[in-house]
């Protein structure tokens, strides 16, 4: 399962973000509500990674603090469906807190903690 999170002792963590990924997504995301740019022009490549770097963050720094929040994955992998269910699999194979998760109860959790959609 590609989920775009891997295995590790302990449970899953997130894979690295994908620079060019995100700002295609971000892009497609952009064009679908109708946002644009400081000119009132649809968003580029050159004009997001630029209005993003204005925040003082990278454009991997961006995507991995934001990106979940807006619904955009942190890489062609990451499935925001595939990885709680993962997790939740993951979590009742092990009994991790010592009860079984419903796939509701690791949304919240995850919500809490990663601010997925």
């Amino acid at each position: 399962m590609c989920c775009g999170a891997k295995n590790t002792e302990g449970g899953w963590q997130l894979l690295s973000c994908d620079e060019f990924y995100c700002i295609r997504s971000k892009l497609a995301q952009l064009a679908r509500a109708g946002e644009t740019d400081s000119e009132g022009k649809a968003y580029t490549k050159e004009t997001l990674r630029a209005a993003i770097e204005k925040t003082g963050l990278t454009v991997g720094q961006h995507c991995t603090k934001h990106g979940l929040t807006g619904c955009i994955p942190v890489n062609p992998c990451f499935n925001v469906t595939e990885y709680p269910e993962a997790k939740t699999v993951q979590s009742n194979s092990i009994r991790y807190q010592g009860k079984s998760w419903t796939l509701e109860e690791s949304m919240v959790a995850f919500k809490k903690a990663f601010f997925l959609c």
